[in-house]
């Protein structure tokens, strides 16, 4: 029996177990939410090409050179943008037509692995004129090439700089910075090294981190598993319950400990909490 679990159940005409995990109301929208991610994963894939076309069988600096070059497709660089060498680093730099109000240091997603400052030329334009800020963008090193921490370092040899030379070069010596993916992470770790390294961070105005990844370790929402009770019909041996990928996959089993009262618990980590399981009964 295959479906999305939650405490208790009630037996199906089969035999089998029936287990809801939301109302009625919720699962009537599921073609349509369906459609919305399909939608969107066309999308995506559209913009960062097909990565089943790369053969696995290359070595990783070849897989990354690769996607990387399927991913520039996406880009749409913009004439305002000036490149420029920035404390050793390629910079994308975006000034307004007056003396800044800020200057924002700005780190693009991709993973660490994949991107360039050219992805965010339209926004970056967009942020400039309308705030009146300077934009640097920071074309930083990236894995496998280069791994950690040589992504960070670029960050922070381009914000000692702007710390240094910001209202000089671009009218203001306020520093904003942020990102957004990967870019949050980049924007968050050169932040902290700004503080612990550069003795600075009074100087930082805001950081603008968009959905990027700030903990490492997982919090616990994602480390500390869900529970659930299970009824078992007739009076059987406990199950075994699968989680199922999203190619309905069984990943890892777990066996559900025979309870009281004809139940059986088991623990899932909770980044399944809203996929479909197996349950298979012995």
């Amino acid at each position: 029996m295959v479906g999305p679990v939650v405490g208790g159940g009630r037996e199906g005409s089969d035999g089998g177990l029936s287990m809801k995990l939301w109302s009625d109301e919720i699962e009537a929208m599921r073609p349509e939410a369906r459609d919305a991610v399909a939608k969107g994963m066309e999308a995506m894939q559209a913009m960062i090409g097909d990565r089943s076309l790369i053969d696995p069988t290359l070595d990783k600096f070849e897989r990354a050179k690769r996607q990387r070059e399927m991913f520039a497709v996406s880009f749409a660089p913009v004439p305002e943008a000036e490149d420029r060498e920035i404390a050793g680093v390629r910079c994308r730099v975006f000034v307004p037509d007056r003396a800044a109000t800020a200057v924002y240091l700005h780190f693009h997603g991709g993973g660490m692995i994949l991107g360039a400052p050219e992805m965010n030329d339209a926004s970056n334009l967009e942020l400039s004129r309308r705030t009146g800020m300077a934009v640097v963008s920071v074309d930083y090193r990236m894995a496998p090439e280069h791994p950690f921490p040589a992504g960070p370092d670029d960050g922070v040899a381009v914000a000692a700089w702007l710390l240094e030379h910001g209202e000089s070069e671009f009218g203001s010596p306020r520093i904003l910075t942020g990102g957004e993916s990967a870019g949050g992470y980049m924007a968050a770790a050169v932040l902290l090294r700004i503080r612990d390294e550069l003795g600075a961070v009074d100087r930082v105005d805001g950081a603008n981190l968009v959905y990027g990844v700030h903990d490492w370790g997982r919090p616990p929402s994602l480390v500390e598993p869900i529970a659930a009770t299970i009824e078992i019909p007739r009076g059987g041996a406990a199950p075994v319950v699968y989680p199922l990928d999203d190619r309905g996959r069984r990943e890892r089993g777990v066996t559900a400990a025979a309870g009281g009262n004809g139940g059986a618990e088991f623990k899932i980590p909770s980044q399944h909490a809203t996929i479909w399981y197996e349950i298979v009964w012995p």
